[in-house]
């Protein structure tokens, strides 16, 4: 300032916008092809996470159901003491039972002829002279019949020995023929040694229960 006049204001000169790309080149946007892919990426992660959710749930219910046959069979033989009966565990191909022993003869169909002292005397010959047989538990809800989780393995050992699972037949049923495949007894005893694995067959899933050296029946969990 001279003079007591004013300069002109200054000119600030325009700079330009800042930029990513590079001079000389055009900014574009994503293909369809990214974005398919960007699609399929992402549902290929979103199913690897349902597919472990699922194992993680089944392998969870798989350990319930062997930790619940564990506890029941541990049950069962508390009860045989206590109520001076003879129980008994049998596997079958879908699930398994709980039965007892019966030292009583089995109820008698009504006839609606009268019988003859000949049909009586033989009738009371065939009470004393019947053996003890095996009925499924149906009064005990805590030792009902349950059945297996979906698609697990289960496999039975006795004294050493794999024995193959077979449900019993109408007739076995009918003639009260069916017998467990462990004994568990009024005087604490378990007949004979056992083992049953049940086995998760999409996992490693893999757990014991079986007799035991310094218990009675032993659970574990096969890494």
């Amino acid at each position: 300032m001279t003079g007591g006049s004013v300069d002109p204001p200054r000119r600030i000169p325009m700079t330009k916008p800042f930029s990513l790309s590079r001079p000389g080149t055009a900014q574009r946007g994503f293909t369809l092809i990214e974005i398919l892919v960007v699609i399929v990426v992402i549902s290929v992660l979103s199913t690897m996470v349902v597919l472990n959710t699922n194992l993680s749930n089944r392998s969870k219910d798989i350990e319930e159901k062997a930790r619940q046959l564990h506890q029941l069979i541990m049950l069962a033989a508390d009860e045989a003491v206590f109520l001076q009966r003879e129980l008994g565990l049998r596997l079958g191909t879908e699930g398994y039972s709980f039965y007892q022993l019966v030292t009583t003869a089995p109820p008698q169909e009504d006839d609606e002829s009268d019988a003859t002292e000949g049909q009586s005397g033989a009738v009371e010959e065939e009470e004393q002279s019947f053996k003890p047989y095996w009925v499924e538990l149906t009064d005990d809800r805590r030792l009902r019949a349950r059945d297996y989780p979906e698609d697990m393995l289960v496999e039975l050992t006795l004294s050493g020995v794999e024995v193959v699972i077979e449900d019993p037949s109408e007739t076995d049923i009918e003639t009260f023929a069916v017998k467990p495949h462990i004994m568990i007894l009024s005087n604490g005893e378990m007949m004979p040694d056992f083992s049953i694995r049940l086995a998760d067959p999409q996992s490693d899933s893999v757990y014991v229960i079986g007799t035991g050296r310094e218990q009675p029946v032993v659970f574990e969990r096969l890494d």
